[in-house]
C-alpha cells in the first residue's frame, strides 16, 4: 500500500461514521483505493444535500408551503428527493473524469487522495477518489443517508 497508516482504520472510519468501517477499511488496505478519502468527500456531500424538518422552514418558499398548509412530510420527501438526485448528478460527472461532448483533446479531471505532512505541504498520494456517485446512498425518512 502506498500511504503509510499510523492508526486503526477500521476505527478511523467507525469514527468517521461510516457504514461498514470494516468493509471500507478492508477495501482500502487489500485493494489500494482511497477509500478514507472517498468516505470524507462522501460524508461532506451527505451533509450539505440534507433536509431535516429543522432547517427546511430556512428557505422562504418552504415556508410558504408549509403555512398554506401543505403537508411537511411531502415537501421534505420532495425536497431530500431533489437533493439527492443533484448530489448523484454532480458527483457522477466528477466519477466520468471527462465531457464526452468535448474535443478528444479537451482536458479532463480527477479527483485526488492527499496527505498533509507535519510541515503542512501537501503531498498526492497517487490515488484517485472515484466512484463518488456510487456511495452516496439514499436518505431514510429521517434523513439520514444509508449505503
Amino acid at each position: 500500500m502506498s500511504v503509510e497508516r499510523a492508526y486503526d482504520l477500521a476505527e478511523r472510519m467507525r469514527q468517521l461514521g461510516a457504514e461498514d468501517p470494516e468493509e471500507w477499511a478492508e477495501s482500502e488496505l487489500t485493494e489500494d483505493i482511497a477509500q478514507e478519502a472517498r468516505w470524507l468527500v462522501i460524508r461532506r456531500v451527505r451533509e450539505a444535500v440534507t433536509w431535516t424538518n429543522d432547517n427546511v422552514r430556512n428557505l422562504p418558499e418552504v415556508a410558504q408551503l408549509l403555512d398554506a398548509g401543505t403537508d411537511a412530510r411531502l415537501v421534505l420527501g420532495a425536497m431530500r428527493e431533489v437533493a439527492r438526485e443533484a448530489a448523484f448528478a454532480v458527483l457522477d460527472v466528477i466519477d466520468e473524469g471527462a465531457d464526452p461532448d468535448a474535443p478528444e483533446d479537451a482536458p479532463g479531471w480527477v479527483v485526488m487522495e492527499t496527505r498533509f505532512g507535519d510541515d503542512g505541504e501537501v503531498t498526492f498520494s497517487g490515488r484517485d477518489v472515484g466512484g463518488l456517485h456510487e456511495s452516496l446512498g439514499f436518505p431514510n425518512s429521517d434523513g439520514i443517508y444509508q449505503s
